[in-house]
């Protein structure tokens, strides 16, 4: 949406997530097992989000603080409506589905 002098609005509106804290991430390390993946299950209709409007983006925002320096860090992520698929994914970083 455009607003007042030509500048984009954006409108947040947060996912229900079925577990929306952990108590610990492990770290990432290529190899076999993907220990250090999350999944985040939501009771939203995705579908719906997605076809209400073609613009429409969901944000996966992870908060990550270490238990011993109290430091921390956000992974941002962005979704669109192409970036949805079903399927058995390939265990480790990436997005590549097992047929």
């Amino acid at each position: 949406m455009t607003g007042p002098e030509g500048k984009t609005n954006h409108r947040t509106e947060p996912l229900t997530l079925i577990k929306d804290q952990y108590n610990y991430v492990a770290p990432f390390r290529v190899g076999e097992k993907s220990e250090y993946a999350l999944w985040f299950l939501t009771t939203d209709d995705i579908s719906t989000i997605f076809n209400d409007n073609e613009h429409h983006i969901i944000e996966l925002r992870v908060i990550c603080k270490h238990e011993l320096t109290g430091l921390g860090s956000v992974f941002v992520r962005t979704y669109s409506k192409h970036d949805i698929k079903e399927g058995t994914f390939k265990s480790g970083n990436t997005f590549e589905i097992v047929n």
